[in-house]
């Protein structure tokens, strides 16, 4: 999963939840990117850029890669 963020601190927050949700839970973070950018042309604004990734979750879908070739 990637996504943007006007405040750094907030990130955490976002993944903490999210790994409460039933298809993320009791799966480990396997990697973690943070970047600083900045977003817009005529107003830039400064944001961070994040990548999450768990282990067990396919890149190419929300399944879980145990069930990658299932019906």
């Amino acid at each position: 999963m990637s996504g943007r963020a006007l405040q750094a601190d907030l990130v955490p927050v976002l993944i903490g939840r999210l790994k409460q949700e039933s298809v993320l839970r009791g799966r480990p973070l396997e990697g973690l990117a943070i970047t600083r950018s900045t977003w817009g042309k005529d107003n830039p604004r400064a944001i961070v850029e994040f990548t999450v990734s768990l282990a067990g979750i396919s890149r190419a879908g929300n399944a879980p890669s145990s069930q990658k070739g299932k019906p």
